[in-house]
């Protein structure tokens, strides 16, 4: 038999706020107190529930993780970074069961980065920016020589193009964003690029390809790259 409302609030005002809220034939009454006790017979106390999170966690730590796969992809002017993604196709077998049945292929895509487009300064960005140092003063004399050679801006303009380049990746390489690296950039840009990064940043490249692909769509670059990607095993 159920009490009436009344009658619990009956037994709150004499202070029985852990007594009877419900009877059923002859069992025992639930009480909030009762409830508490079965709580933590199904849940476990709170030490018993942190230390299965931490079990839970260790697992967690075992199981094998994914690698992040960056493609660089540059020549003297401009760079893009590219996350490189795993991806599977199904393709239906043919015959009559051709929707039931079907084989898995794998490949790969690559995904432009947001923050991953870089582009060289301008020779007239350059200049302007930098107070027209393009002239060499001499600190005994007042008198400033004619500009450098053009020739020798563009130089400048590359090395720290490739500076800021491998700034970025030496960034990302500390908050460990990548664990693989793959440049793709014409020989001579290989070449500046390799006087710039860090050890820890060239410990990171499985591959290299020596091509100008910075105007070609991403598909058009994967394409490029199948070949490497499966020559080193890049999952």
């Amino acid at each position: 038999m159920l009490y009436p409302s009344n009658a619990i609030a009956q037994t709150s005002r004499l202070g029985f706020r852990n007594d009877v809220v419900r009877r059923v034939g002859n069992k025992r009454p639930i009480t909030l107190e009762g409830v508490a006790v079965n709580a933590k017979h199904i849940f476990g106390t709170t030490k018993s529930i942190n230390e299965r999170k931490i079990a839970m966690y260790e697992r967690a730590a075992e199981l094998p993780q994914l690698l992040v796969t960056w493609v660089l992809v540059a020549d003297g002017r401009q760079a893009q970074i590219y996350e490189c993604h795993k991806t599977t196709q199904k393709i239906p077998l043919g015959g009559a069961n051709k929707h039931h049945y079907y084989n898995e292929k794998s490949g790969h895509e690559l995904v432009p980065m947001a923050d991953g487009f870089l582009e060289a300064e301008s020779v007239d960005d350059y200049q302007t920016g930098h107070d027209r140092r393009g002239t060499a003063s001499s600190s005994n004399s007042p008198t400033h020589n004619t500009y450098e050679p053009h020739g020798d801006i563009n130089k400048e303009l590359k090395r720290r193009f490739t500076k800021i380049i491998a700034d970025k990746l030496q960034q990302a390489c500390i908050e460990s964003s990548f664990d693989h690296l793959v440049i793709v950039a014409p020989t001579r840009m290989l070449g500046e690029l390799r006087e710039q990064l860090s050890a820890d940043v060239q410990n990171r490249i499985v591959g290299v390809l020596p091509k100008d692909l910075t105007h070609y769509q991403d598909h058009t670059i994967m394409a490029h790259l199948h070949d490497m990607f499966a020559e080193v095993h890049i999952g």
